[in-house]
């Protein structure tokens, strides 16, 4: 009590808290509401104080430590009307953070891809699906030689892909057209169910001009410039 009273003027009130040691987080209010509206699930409110910030803070706001605020909120879909209001009421712009979102998700795709082949390979699965493991393994080879880009991968099986899906809709039409043709009858060179290393090659060289990547592009010898030539021309044509 003798310290409250000596110190009146400056003491605006006393706050349960609690201290989060793991963490290093001071917190001063955690409330949330359940069931909001028929998309919103829940709304979470924190406000806390960061320990291990208290230098940013004493260096940019020459304060000893700065307040958080934190509102999680689970929505079924992002568009709510109610959550809209909320985050216009409370002066937060959607579209901005939509637009971050998706660059904070593509930057995190590109520096894990480009960090760790594994994690490419299972990107170029999960995203063409035309890909099988073998064509996924040899894209992946050549990327690693030549020191490509995650964005240069990236094009390169979306070219590739786009060419097995135009083939084997072509191939489909073709036994349409003609219920007697076997598979033997097409000429396997070009429609192999793994794709050959030229063409792989020839995905690369492309991808790299379209991107504006002037890379000189190094493949196995026994591959043949004018094997990369022919399938540069049917990618260029898709």
């Amino acid at each position: 009590m003798n310290f409250i009273e000596e110190n009146q003027e400056s003491i605006l009130g006393f706050l349960d808290c609690d201290y989060i040691n793991e963490e290093g987080n001071v917190i001063y209010l955690s409330c949330g509401k359940k069931n909001l509206s028929e998309n919103i699930f829940t709304i979470k409110l924190k406000i806390l104080a960061s320990m291990q910030q208290r230098g940013f803070f004493l260096q940019q706001e020459h304060k000893y430590y700065g307040l958080q605020l934190y509102l999680t909120i689970e929505s079924k879909i992002p568009n709510d009307d109610k959550l809209l209001e909320l985050l216009k009421e409370l002066e937060i712009d959607w579209e901005l953070i939509f637009f971050r979102r998706r660059l904070a998700i593509h930057d995190w795709t590109e520096i894990e891809c480009e960090r760790d082949s594994e994690n490419l390979k299972s990107y170029l699965r999960a995203k063409f699906e035309s890909l099988n493991y073998f064509d996924v393994n040899n894209i992946t080879r050549l990327v690693i030689k030549n020191n490509l880009a995650f964005i240069v991968a990236d094009k390169m099986a979306s070219l590739l892909h786009k060419m097995k899906s135009e083939r084997t809709f072509q191939l489909q039409e073709k036994k349409f057209q003609k219920p007697s043709f076997s598979g033997d009858d097409y000429p396997g060179d070009e429609y192999s169910i793994t794709l050959k290393k030229a063409e792989i090659a020839a995905a690369a060289k492309l991808a790299c001009a379209y991107l504006g990547i002037q890379k000189e592009i190094k493949f196995d010898r026994d591959i043949s410039d004018a094997e990369v030539i022919k399938y540069q021309e049917e990618l260029t044509n898709i």
